[in-house]
C-alpha cells in the first residue's frame, strides 16, 4: 500500500518495491582485477583509478544519489568504494591512499553539500 503513495524503486535499474536490487549489487561489485588505472584528460600527477565503467547500474545509482537525493544509495556506493580501496591496499607494489573527489558541476546545481562527503565518511 505504501508503494502507491511513495513508490520505491531500485536506484540502479528501476525495479519496483526495492531500493537496491541483488542484480544491481552484483553489477556494482568490485572484482579483484579492479580498480584499474585510468588516464584523465588533465594529468593530476598521481595515479587515478576507476572501479568500473560509468554505465549501467553504477551510473544510475550515482546520478540518483547526486541529482535526486537518494541517500539510501550511499551505503552500496560507499561499500564498493571501500572494497576498491581495500583491494588497492592489498596490492604489494605501492601504498594506496584514497581521495574521493566530486566531478565539476554546472551552474545552478542544487546540491546542498558535496555528495562524495557522506559516501567517503561511510566508506571510512
Amino acid at each position: 500500500m505504501l508503494d502507491l503513495i511513495l513508490p520505491l524503486e531500485c536506484g540502479g535499474c528501476g525495479t519496483p518495491s526495492t531500493g537496491w536490487c541483488d542484480a544491481c549489487a552484483v553489477e556494482l561489485s568490485v572484482a579483484a582485477e579492479q580498480p584499474h588505472v585510468v588516464n584523465p584528460r588533465i594529468d593530476p600527477q598521481v595515479p587515478v583509478f576507476a572501479l568500473g565503467r560509468y554505465a549501467g547500474a553504477r551510473r544510475q545509482a550515482i546520478l540518483a544519489m547526486k541529482e535526486h537525493g537518494r541517500g539510501d544509495l550511499i551505503a552500496p556506493l560507499a561499500h564498493a568504494l571501500a572494497v576498491g580501496v581495500h583491494l588497492r591496499r592489498q596490492d604489494g607494489r605501492r601504498r594506496a591512499a584514497a581521495a574521493a573527489t566530486p566531478s565539476p558541476g554546472w551552474p545552478g546545481q542544487r546540491w546542498p553539500a558535496t555528495p562524495t562527503s557522506p559516501s567517503s565518511r561511510h566508506c571510512a
